[in-house]
C-alpha cells in the first residue's frame, strides 16, 4: 500500500515540475526568435526570470526521494543511462550561468550569444527529459545485469517524436504564460505564436497518439483493462481545446489554466500507462522494476512519506506566496535580468 502511494507522490512531483518549469522552459527556448528588440527579452527574461530556479526544486525532490524509497530503480536508471544523465546535469548548469551572466557585460554580441545558449540549453532539458520518458514508456533493455543506454540509442524514433510533441506543448504552454505578462506589441505577437503552436501541438500529439498504438509497446494496456481509464485522455483533450478556446476569448488567466491541466493530464497519462511498473524492461517481463519488487522496507517508506508531505506543503506555500508576489504584467521597474 505505501509502496503504491508512493508512486502517486513520485507522480505529484513530476507533474509539478513539468508544469511550473515546462513554462520557463519553453520561454527560454523562443527567446532569441520571438522578438529582435531588447526591451521584449528582457520582459520574457524577467517573466521566467524570477520563478526558474524554485520551480526546479520539484526536479530536485523527484529525484532525492526515488533515491530513497525505490532504490533498485535510481540505481539502475542513473547508472544504465549514465551519458544521458550527466548531458542533462551540465545543460542544467549552461542554463543557469544563461540566465545570470547575460546582462552582466553591455555588449549586443555577449548578449546574443548568451540568448542562444540559454535557447539552446532549455530545449536540451526538454528533449532529454521527454526522450527519458519515451524510452521509460516503451521499454529499456534491462536485463539480470541491468542495462546500458548510449546517447544515439536514447533518441530513436519514438524517443525523437516524443520529444517533438512536448517541445511544442511546452512552447505553447509557456506562450500561454507570457501572455499573463506582457502588452501591447509583444503580447499581439505571443497571442499570434500560441495560435501557431496550438496547431502543431494539436497535430503531433494526434501523430504521437497513433504511433504509440500500434507500435506493440503497450502503452495502452492498462486503459484497454480499465476502459474507464479513456476518460483521462480525453479530458486532456478537451483541456487542450479550452485552452485555445479561451486564448480567442483574450482569456489569458483560463488558458494558462487549461494549458497547465494539459501538462499535468498528459504527465497523468505516462503514470496510468506505466503502473505498476517504474522500469520496464523490453528483453523479458521479469526483469521490470515495480512498485513492489524495488520500494524500501515499510519504515523508511513511512518516514520519506511524512517528510514528502511536510516538503510539499511548505514549497507549495512558497510557491503561492512567490507567484502572488510577482503576478501581473512585467513593468519596465521589474526590469533586473
Amino acid at each position: 500500500m505505501l509502496a503504491e502511494i508512493w508512486f502517486f507522490v513520485l507522480g505529484i512531483f513530476l507533474i509539478m515540475y513539468v508544469i511550473l518549469d515546462g513554462f520557463d522552459l519553453g520561454g527560454a527556448t523562443i527567446l532569441p526568435f520571438i522578438s529582435d528588440k531588447e526591451s521584449d527579452k528582457k520582459i520574457i527574461l524577467n517573466a521566467i526570470g524570477r520563478v526558474w530556479d524554485g520551480n526546479e526544486v520539484w526536479l530536485i525532490a523527484f529525484g532525492a526521494f526515488l533515491f530513497g524509497v525505490f532504490p533498485p530503480v535510481y540505481a539502475k536508471f542513473f547508472s544504465g543511462a549514465y551519458i544521458p544523465v550527466m548531458l542533462l546535469a551540465f545543460v542544467l548548469i549552461f542554463r543557469a550561468v544563461s540566465f545570470e551572466f547575460r546582462s552582466k557585460v553591455e555588449s549586443e554580441t555577449w548578449k546574443k550569444i548568451f540568448d542562444y545558449l540559454l535557447a539552446f540549453s532549455s530545449l536540451l532539458i526538454i528533449v532529454v527529459l521527454s526522450a527519458a520518458g519515451a524510452n521509460v514508456l516503451k521499454g529499456l533493455p534491462i536485463g539480470p545485469e541491468g542495462f546500458r543506454l548510449s546517447l544515439i540509442e536514447a533518441l530513436n524514433p519514438f524517443a525523437i517524436l516524443t520529444a517533438l510533441t512536448v517541445t511544442s506543448l511546452l512552447i505553447l504552454h509557456s506562450l500561454l504564460y507570457l501572455a499573463n505578462k506582457t502588452e501591447g506589441e509583444l503580447l499581439n505577437k505571443i497571442i499570434s505564436w500560441s495560435k501557431f503552436f496550438w496547431i502543431l501541438t494539436l497535430i503531433l500529439v494526434v501523430i504521437w497518439g497513433i504511433v504509440s498504438a500500434v507500435s506493440g509497446f503497450g502503452i495502452y494496456s492498462n486503459f484497454i483493462k480499465y476502459p474507464i481509464l479513456f476518460i483521462e485522455p480525453i479530458l486532456t483533450t478537451v483541456f487542450l481545446i479550452l485552452a485555445l478556446v479561451y486564448l480567442n476569448k483574450e482569456n489569458f488567466k483560463l488558458s494558462f489554466l487549461f494549458s497547465s491541466l494539459t501538462v499535468g493530464g498528459s504527465i497523468l497519462f505516462f503514470g496510468i500507462s506505466m503502473f505498476p511498473n517504474l522500469l520496464k524492461s523490453s528483453l523479458s517481463e521479469n526483469y521490470n522494476l515495480t512498485v513492489y519488487n524495488s520500494a524500501s522496507g515499510e519504515l523508511t517508506l513511512t518516514i520519506a512519506l511524512v517528510v514528502a508531505l511536510i516538503g510539499i506543503v511548505l514549497v507549495s506555500i512558497y510557491n503561492i506566496y512567490v507567484y502572488k508576489t510577482f503576478a501581473g504584467k512585467i513593468k519596465e521597474e521589474d526590469l533586473h535580468y
